[in-house]
């Protein structure tokens, strides 16, 4: 990323598509840490997300990525704080949705 992460202050479509998503953002989290990029298949076939269809699994794999996946080192520290209480969970998810999506 050659610009500094900022707060987004236009409506983008993924917003429109995929809100705060904390549960799921929390399942994204918990199989990657960001060395690998994560396979929409694999996703929907281990259930990362529970028992939603395979097209809303790529919407929800596509935003984590957008969300996630741009700060690799977050995405780490993310993967090894299994004990995140629902407030902290929440704030992460709130400050990586206003984060610009290119």
């Amino acid at each position: 990323m050659s610009e500094r992460p900022r707060e987004a202050t236009q409506v983008h479509s993924r917003l429109l598509k995929c809100a705060l998503e904390v549960d799921d953002s929390r399942a994204y989290w918990a199989h990657t840490d960001g060395s690998a990029r994560v396979e929409v298949r694999r996703a929907f076939d281990e259930y990362w997300f529970g028992a939603r269809s395979l097209s809303w699994i790529e919407v929800l794999v596509a935003n984590m990525r957008a969300r996630f996946d741009a700060f690799p080192s977050v995405l780490e520290t993310l993967h090894g704080w299994p004990s995140m209480g629902p407030d902290t969970r929440w704030a992460i998810c709130h400050w990586h949705l206003q984060l610009p999506v290119k």
